[in-house]
C-alpha cells in the first residue's frame, strides 16, 4: 500500500476536487504523495449514478495525478458514525499512513458531510490504538496522522488557513469539470436544486476561491480549518517575513 503525505477523506466523489483540488495539485507539484478516500459512491445523488461517478472520479484522479484513491462503498445519504464505518476508515489510515488528513467541516448542512467529518476524526484516533489494530482481521500496524485540517462545502466561514492555489486553479477546475454529471447548471425551476437557481458548481467554486484569495492578496485561495493547535517554532512563524 502507498504511504501518503496527504489523504483527503471525502463523503462523495467530487467533494475532494471541489474543496481542495488546488491544494492537492500544489502538493503534487512539490513532490508529495497524495490520495483520496471517498466514503460513498454518491449513488443517491440527484444527478448521475454510481457507475458514472466512478468513471468521473477515475478521470479526475488522473488529472490530479493522485497516488491513491479508494471508494469504501458506504451508503450514500445514510452515512453514519458506526463502529463498522469508523474501523473501515481507520484501516485505510493505517494502510496509507498519511502525515496530514483533510476532512469535511462538521457544521455542513449535508448530513453525509457532517458524518464524514466526524468519522475522519474518530478513525484518526482509532487508527493509533494498538489493540484495535491487532484485532483479528485488522491490518496493518497502528498509526495516527500528525495533523487534521477541515475543508468547507456549503459554508463560507472565517478560515484558519488559506492556501494560495493561484498557480493550480486551472488544474483544479479541469478535475472538477471531469464530473460532467455534477457540474450542470441548476435549473431555475428545479425544486431540489442545492445551489442557487441558474448557478453551477464551477461558478460557485470560482467565486469562492476568488473571495478567499482576496483575503491573502492572491488570485485564488482555498480555506482550511484547524483541528487542534499548530506547533510552530519562531523560525516557522517568522522565517518567511
Amino acid at each position: 500500500m502507498t504511504q501518503l503525505d496527504i489523504l483527503v477523506v471525502a463523503a462523495h466523489p467530487d467533494d475532494a476536487e471541489i474543496s481542495v483540488g488546488g491544494l492537492l495539485a500544489n502538493a503534487k507539484a512539490l513532490g508529495l504523495r497524495i490520495g483520496v478516500v471517498d466514503l460513498t459512491a454518491g449513488e443517491s445523488g440527484t444527478y448521475g449514478d454510481a457507475e458514472t461517478r466512478a468513471r468521473e472520479a477515475t478521470a479526475a484522479s488522473a488529472i490530479l495525478d493522485l497516488d491513491f484513491r479508494r471508494n469504501l462503498g458506504l451508503p450514500d445519504a445514510r452515512l453514519t458514525e458506526t463502529p463498522e464505518h469508523r474501523e473501515a476508515l481507520a484501516e485505510v489510515l493505517r494502510a496509507t499512513r498519511p502525515r496530514i488528513v483533510l476532512c469535511h467541516d462538521t457544521h455542513d448542512r449535508h448530513p453525509d458531510h457532517v458524518a464524514a467529518g466526524h468519522l475522519a476524526r474518530q478513525a484518526s484516533y482509532l487508527s493509533g490504538l494498538i489493540r484495535l489494530a491487532e484485532a483479528p482481521g485488522l491490518t496493518p500496524a497502528p498509526f495516527r496522522p500528525a495533523r487534521l485540517f477541515t475543508f468547507f462545502s456549503h459554508r463560507q466561514p472565517e478560515a484558519d488557513v488559506i492556501v494560495d492555489i493561484s498557480a493550480y486553479f486551472e488544474t483544479k477546475k479541469r478535475a472538477v469539470m471531469a464530473y460532467s454529471s455534477q457540474v450542470q447548471r441548476q435549473a431555475k425551476a428545479d425544486p431540489v436544486a442545492h445551489l442557487a437557481p441558474d448557478s453551477d458548481i464551477v461558478e460557485r467554486m470560482t467565486l469562492r476561491a476568488r473571495s478567499y484569495g482576496a483575503l491573502i492578496q492572491v488570485e485564488y485561495g482555498e480555506p482550511l480549518g484547524l483541528v487542534g493547535p499548530l506547533s510552530w517554532t519562531a523560525t516557522d512563524l517568522f522565517g518567511g517575513l
